[in-house]
């Protein structure tokens, strides 16, 4: 018989932006959790080998959300987004990882937050 025990998602940290978000960690996968005004609840899984090639590839660099979605279209990674606003989401979300694990920090720069990586 075999357990059906739920799958524990300890949180790794609280990134603050426009809204607040929860990451949290379970093996090589992070979850992004965040809620809009209204309690609409979203979440998105980005897998450690996404968080690892930002962190190598931007290292010492101030990148903006922009500059993380053209590193990841030009990786031969597995992306489940190719193009567009849930690529923009996608990288955003690995980005907020890294700060949120304290491998880069952020700084709001106008209407726009620009990340620091480590």
């Amino acid at each position: 018989m075999s357990s059906n025990s739920p799958v524990s998602w300890p949180t790794i940290g609280v990134v603050t932006l426009r809204r607040q978000y929860v990451v949290e960690r379970n093996a090589d996968v992070y979850r992004v959790r965040s809620s809009t005004p209204r309690q609409a609840e979203f979440a998105q899984l980005v897998e450690g080998p996404v968080v690892r090639h930002l962190a190598k590839a931007l290292e010492g660099q101030t990148v903006t959300v922009e500059d993380a979605e053209k590193e990841l279209r030009q990786s031969s990674l597995k992306l489940p987004y190719q193009y567009g606003y849930k690529l923009h989401f996608f990288a955003q979300n690995a980005l907020v990882v890294l700060v949120a694990s304290g491998q880069a920090s952020r700084t709001k720069v106008g209407q726009r937050f620009e990340y620091h990586i480590a």
